[in-house]
C-alpha cells in the first residue's frame, strides 16, 4: 500500500484500513532526494562544462564520463583543482589519465562540490626536413628520437638518418644540438632531418 512522499497515509489506504481491519496500512518512506554536486570539467574533453554528480558518482572517472571522455588531443594527465579555502592555496592533484581509464586502485580522487577537473592538451613536437611525413606530433612521455622518426614514417629517400638535429628552447633561448636515436624528445622540440650530402 503506497503513501505519499511525506509519509502520510493516502485517503484510499486510510479508508481501506477503516472498512476492513484485515487490511494493513504501513507508512512507506521514500529515500530523500540525492544531493547533487557540481564539478567543472575543462580542457581536452568532448563537451567541457559542468557535470552534476551524486555521492555515489564523485570520482574523476565519473566526471570525465559525464562530459564525453577526453579527446584525441588530450595529454597523459588529468589535474584536479580544489578551490582555495580561507587562508590557504588551492589544492592541485595530478593523476595519470591511464590510471583513471584502467581504474587503478587508490589512484582516483574523491571529488567535492566546486572542484575543477582539467584535462590539459598534450605536448607537441615537430619534425621538419627530409622526413616522409613532416609535421606536428603528440608527445608521449619517454618518446625517443628514433620513435619520433618512426611516427613520421622515417627518413625520406633524400634524407640522412645520421644527420638529425634537435632545435630546443633552453632558458628562453633557441639552441641546436646533434640528436642520437635514444635521446629523449622534449616538449616543443623540432627534429630536423638534413639532406644527404651525395
Amino acid at each position: 500500500m503506497r503513501v505519499n512522499h511525506a509519509g502520510r497515509l493516502t485517503l484510499f489506504a486510510l479508508a481501506a484500513a477503516l472498512i476492513d481491519p484485515s487490511v494493513s496500512a504501513a507508512v512507506e518512506r521514500q529515500p530523500p532526494d540525492a544531493v547533487a554536486y557540481r564539478v567543472l570539467v575543462t580542457g581536452e574533453v568532448r563537451y567541457p562544462g559542468r557535470a552534476t554528480l551524486t555521492e555515489s558518482t564523485m570520482s574523476v572517472a565519473d566526471a570525465l564520463a559525464a562530459v564525453g571522455s577526453p579527446t584525441a588531443n588530450a595529454g597523459d594527465e588529468v589535474v584536479v583543482i580544489r578551490p582555495m579555502r580561507p587562508g590557504g592555496l588551492p589544492e592541485r592533484v595530478v593523476i595519470a589519465l591511464k590510471d583513471v581509464d584502467e581504474g587503478t586502485a587508490g589512484i582516483d580522487v574523491s571529488l567535492r562540490d566546486g572542484d575543477v577537473v582539467n584535462v590539459p592538451a598534450a605536448a607537441r613536437f615537430f619534425i621538419s626536413g627530409f622526413a616522409k611525413r613532416p609535421g606536428a606530433y603528440k608527445l608521449r612521455r619517454g618518446t625517443t628520437v628514433s620513435q619520433a622518426l618512426a611516427l613520421a614514417g622515417g627518413v625520406s629517400s633524400n634524407g640522412n638518418e645520421r644527420r638529425v638535429r634537435i632545435s630546443r628552447i633552453v632558458n628562453g633561448k633557441s639552441i641546436e644540438i646533434g640528436a642520437q636515436p635514444d635521446d629523449t624528445v622534449m616538449p616543443n622540440d623540432e627534429i630536423k632531418i638534413q639532406r644527404k650530402m651525395f
